[in-house]
Order: structure tokens, then sequence, then C-alpha cells
């Protein structure tokens, strides 16, 4: 059991060791790398896995041109064509077999296991299966059998058929199948033609139906417009250049090989065995550093750099570090296939993307794809918006947060008022949005509010004064003079009412109005218009407008009242002597009575001596009243005195009497 135990935790600790090693690696600690020549692409054959077991380093797969247990044997140079493969229908077989190293696929004109046998020069271009070395395509004019060994008959002038010997008649000669793929009657090759021949009876030949001189294959290609014959392979020795269409020689810098092959494959003109040495390319033409191919016949002029260069001016230049996958950009431009790193920009990823770029992030262009650091905007963020509160949108530079103090506007490029409070504005339209500066009113404070205003103050939507006017304005704005008549310069706000008195010769409230002509002076009440002083003799009232009556002694009468001061004349009475006297005759009558003047003084004779009589009578009651209240304390003294003081002396008395008498 524990055996059992240690073997499982044995196998959870490699499969653990296995987990955690990438590809390439093998060993407990992923410490060694597995070999060079086990294969290590993506995928694998046959579903198999990629690199080495990493329990011991053995290969799962040989790389191309390797084979043995350990992938360290180099298969034969006739088989091991580097990258340059022979194609077998739409697939491409290289190298050779794992174990015996047997060739997975010979040149054209070689077979065998390790395509040692050279294929018969009667097969028609050479060709035969790699497998049992049997022609291809057909026996040459003359010959016949599997290998086309055997010579035809001297009488067949066409040659004959290659399983029969029959002779061909002039017309089947070029047929696949011999004799079997030729219609008798119509003369025709049933199942085309073979390789190098074209036309519906197989008598022209490739180079002569293409143009193409030493051209050995070619095929028809048929559209509804046009139906053409493209070549497709060259003769040996010579391979087709699709942008020149024609067939060019091999490059003199393959390498040869004993073999009779030829250096370059027919269909790529890539060298087969290599390059000789200071030649470099696919195809071996050209002696400059990096290149894959030059310009044919024209070994100092690049045509297609190798991966990760690109051509310039004939010469190979690295691709851009730059570049977001190393040593990958187009081999013709030098443009990097996979966009640049972060940070760079431009078809070679030359440039570097501007540093107010956030996260140094911009396109081809080097336009900033993720905004902008700070306060900036533009394809390039190279442009400040400098006003705006954080930050502003990068391709209109609108302050979409607001704008800081004193500026306006969508970019904040415009300045507030410098008399709206603080300098403060509304982003939008410039309207002053904390009020104004002293002195200042409307919606963009830009109105000044009354000079007359006291203390310059007014109302910030309306411009109405706050508070009192400057001295000698009135009104909302006071903008208006107080009347020129006030004494002082002093009006009601609301209504221009002078505060104090009038100038001399005005009254009203706003003294505007003359003082009555009839007053003696130029002043007058404020209020009412009265006259301040007395009136002109024979004048009276608030006014000084009436007459006095006519009647009056003198012309002077009461300033009010109008009453004469002075008497009637003669025949009139009552207080304002509009009353006539009767039979009084020329004496008249009394102002207030009305009686004639003559009765009125008898009577008050009468009248002073009834007075003085009682007046006498009264002062005699006085006396003896006073002298008997005088003669009864004198008694009741000299009464109190004998009785409580009988031992006295006389000179005290006499002090008494003496104070008595003088009582």
């Amino acid at each position: 059991m524990l055996c059992v135990l240690l073997n499982f935790m044995v196998l959870v600790w490699i499969t653990s060791a296995q987990a955690q090693c990438n590809l390439g690696k093998w060993g407990g600690n992923c410490q060694y790398n597995c070999s060079s020549s086990c294969y290590h692409g993506n995928t694998c054959s046959d579903g198999g896995q990629c690199g080495c077991m990493q329990t011991n380093g053995t290969c799962y797969e040989c790389s191309t041109n390797f084979y043995g247990v350990s992938c360290d044997i180099k298969c034969d140079d006739i088989c091991s064509l580097n990258e340059q493969c022979v194609q077998d229908g739409f697939e491409f077989a290289c190298g050779c077999d794992r174990e015996q190293g047997n060739c997975n696929r010979c040149p054209k004109s070689t077979w065998g296991s390790y395509c040692e046998n050279k294929c018969s020069d009667n097969c028609i271009n050479s060709e035969c299966s790699w497998i049992d070395g049997i022609c291809t395509f057909g026996c040459l004019k003359g010959f016949y059998g599997s290998d086309c060994s055997s010579v035809c008959s001297l009488s067949c002038q066409s040659g004959c058929d290659r399983q029969t010997a029959e002779c061909f008649p002039p017309y089947c000669i070029n047929c696949i199948k011999g004799m079997s793929g030729c219609d008798n009657v119509t003369q025709k090759c049933k199942s085309g033609c073979i390789t190098g021949f074209s036309g519906e009876t197989c008598d022209k030949t490739c180079a002569e139906e293409t143009g193409v001189s030493k051209c050995t294959n070619c095929r028809h290609i048929s559209t509804p417009i046009v139906t053409l014959t493209v070549c497709e392979e060259c003769q040996s020795g010579y391979f087709y250049d699709m942008s020149s269409k024609k067939c060019k020689v091999c490059s003199t810098g393959c390498s040869s090989n004993v073999t009779s092959l030829s250096t370059c494959f027919p269909k790529t003109g890539i060298c087969r065995f290599g390059c000789l040495s200071n030649w470099i390319g696919s195809k071996c033409d050209c002696t400059v550093a990096n290149c894959d191919s030059c310009v044919y016949d024209q070994s100092q002029v690049c045509a297609r750099c190798e991966n990760g260069w690109f051509v310039e001016s004939g010469n190979c230049v690295e691709c851009n570090t730059n570049c977001a996958v190393a040593n990958e950009c187009d081999a013709a431009s030098g443009t990097c296939t996979n966009g640049c790193k972060n940070g760079w920009y431009g078809l070679k990823c030359l440039h570097a993307c501007a540093s107010n770029c956030l996260n140094r992030k911009c396109d081809v262009n080097g336009n900033c794809t993720e905004g902008c650091v700070g306060k900036r905007y533009g394809k390039n963020c190279d442009t400040m918006c400098n006003n705006c509160k954080i930050a502003c949108d990068q391709q209109t530079g609108f302050c979409e947060s607001g704008c800081i103090d004193t500026y306006h506007g969508d970019d904040c490029q415009q300045l507030c008022n410098d008399t709206c409070f603080g300098n403060q504005c509304d982003q939008s339209n410039g309207q002053c949005s904390g009020g104004c500066e002293e002195g200042y009113y409307g919606k963009f404070c830009h109105l000044s509010c009354g000079s007359n205003c006291s203390e310059n103050k007014c109302d910030v939507e309306t411009g109405t004064c706050i508070g009192i006017c400057s001295s000698g304005n009135y009104g909302k704005n006071c903008n208006i003079k107080c009347p020129s008549q006030c004494l002082e310069p002093l009006c009601v706000k609301e209504n221009g009412a002078c505060a104090s008195v009038c100038k001399d010769g005005y009254f009203g409230s706003h003294c505007n109005v003359s003082c009555p002509d009839s007053c003696p002076t130029d002043k007058c009440e404020k209020d009412k218009g009265d006259c301040t002083t007395d009136c002109f003799e024979g004048k009276f009232g608030d006014k000084c407008d009436q007459t006095c009556s006519s009647n009056c002694k003198s012309t002077l009468c009461h300033q009010k009242t109008g009453a004469c001061v002075d008497g009637c004349k003669i025949g009139y009475h009552d207080t304002f002597c509009q009353s006539t006297c009767t039979g009084c005759g020329t004496l008249g009558c009394s102002q207030n009575t009305g009686k004639c003047e003559g009765t009125s003084m008898n009577e008050n004779n009468d009248n002073n001596t009834i007075m003085i009589a009682g007046a006498t009578a009264g002062g005699v009651m006085v006396i003896i009243f006073l002298v008997v209240i005088l003669y009864w304390c004198l008694r009741r003294k000299k009464s109190d005195t004998s009785s409580s003081n009988s031992k006295d002396t006389p000179t005290k008395r006499y002090s008494e009497l003496a104070e008595t008498s003088q009582l």
C-alpha cells in the first residue's frame, strides 16, 4: 500500500512538473531545453504533441530534415530540402521517416527510399514516381515500358504505346494514356495532353502555346470572356518567374549536388541545396545582407527581404523595433503589419505619440485615441483649454465641467464682465451669476447705477436706487432734479416734494406755487400759502386778500378776523361796523351795544355812584368786624393772664401791655 502511495505521489509530481513547463522545456524544474531538432510548431501532425517529454527530453516529433529517437540525425540531402518541399497535389512533403530516415518525398527526377535513384532519361520531363521509378507522364518518342527503357520498333514513326508498344498514329503521340486516350475518329486526345504539350490534338508545346521559351508545363484557364494558356513550369535549370512571365535560369549562387538535379525548383526558383558562399536569399540570387531574393540579374538590388526586414532602395532595412510584434513588417514598405507598440505611431512606427496623449495612446496618424493629459484638446492634444475647471472635450475644446472664475463660453475663452461680483458669470450666456459690483446692475452688470444714487447702490435687476438720493435729486433712479424753489436742495425720493421750506415767494409741497401777491412780503406759509407777516393797512385774512370794512374808524382791522380795532365811524356799530345806529344824532352809538353815546354816559355815572356807595358801606362793615374781633381777643388774653399769674411783677405786665399796645 505504501509503494502504491509513493508511486502515486511521484506521478502527481511528474504531472505537476509537466504542467508547469512551457513548450520547449523539460525536467523537474523545467531547467532543460528540448533539442532544437524537436518540432516546436503551434500544431503537430496526427494530433501529436509538440516539443519533448518533460520527464526525459525525448522529442514527440522531429523538425523537418531530422530523424532518430532524439531527432539528432540529419535526413539525406536529397530528401532534406530545408523549407523547399516537393509539392504533391496540394500538400508539401519534406524531410524523412522518423525511424529509418527514408525520404518522405523525392525530387521529381529521383526515386527510392533515400532518393538515390535517378529517373530514366527516357521519361517525359525526366519525372517518375518517387516510390518505384515508373515514368509519371509517359515516355519520350521512340520508347515504351513502365520505366521507358524499351525501344519502339523502327517502323513506328510517331513512337509507340507505352503499354502495348503499338505504333502511335501521328495525331495521338502526346495524348495522356497513349492509344487508349486517343479518339481515332476526331483525332483528338480524349483525356488531355501529356506534360509539355497543349491544344486539342496536343500537337503544340507549352512554349508555343504560352509564348514562354523553355516552358515545359502549362495549364488552360477558361473564363466567360477569354481562354488562356499559362506557363506553370520551366525546363530543368530554369524556373518560372511570375512577375516577368518568363522562364529564368537558376541563380549562379545556387549550390549544386552530386546528382543531376536542377539547382533550383522549376516552379519557384528556390535553390534545392542552398547557396554558395556569400550568396543569400531563397533563390541565392543576392549578395545583399538579410535579403531573401534580389532583382533578377541584379545581385546587389534586393527585391524581397527576410522576415523582420524590408526593402528600401535595394537594401534590407530592419523592421522598426517599435512595431507591435517584433520583426513583423511589410517586406516591401516596412509598414508594421500589426500596428505599433504603445506610445508610437506611423506606418513604420517611427514617431512617438505626443506626451500629452492619455496613456501615450495614439492612432496611425498620431491622433490621441484615449483623450488628453490635463487641460488640453485637439487631435494631438497640443492645444490648451486653460480656463476649464477640470478638462475639456478633446474634439471641440468645450469645457464640459464649467469654467474657472472670470471666464465663460463653451471654450471658456471669454471674460466675464469685470463688473460681475467676484467676476463670476454663467458659462452658457455670460450673465453675472453672483450679482453685480457696487454701482452696476442688469443681467450682465453692464449698466451703471444712477450717479445720483446715494453710495452708488441700486437694485441689481431694475437699477432702482437703494436708499436715498444724492442732494438735489429724486425718483426711482434719482435722475430727476428737485424743484429749484426748494430752499435746500433736498426733496422726497418718491415724489420730489421739498423736504424743507420753500424759497421766498413760493409755497406748496413742491414749492411750485407763487405766494399770493396780496402778502406784504415774498414770504408765505409753505403748506397753504398763508402770509407770514401782517397785512398791508386796510387788508386782512390768511392771504391778506380781504379788505377791512370802510365803516371802521381807521383803515386798520384785525389781521385774521377783519374786526375793526379802533371802533366804528359815527353812525355804525358791531365788530365789523356793518350795523347802523338809530336816532343817536351826531354822538353816534356804542360799537359793542349799539346804544346812543349820550345815554350811555348818565347810566355810567349812576352806576359809578352806586358802586362807590356800596364799596364804602362794605369797607365800614369790615372795619367794625375787625375791631370787634380785636377787642374780643384782648379781653380773653387779659382774663387768662390774671388767673394764672397773680404773683407776677408789675414790670412784666407793662411789657405785655406794651406788647398789647403795640398790637
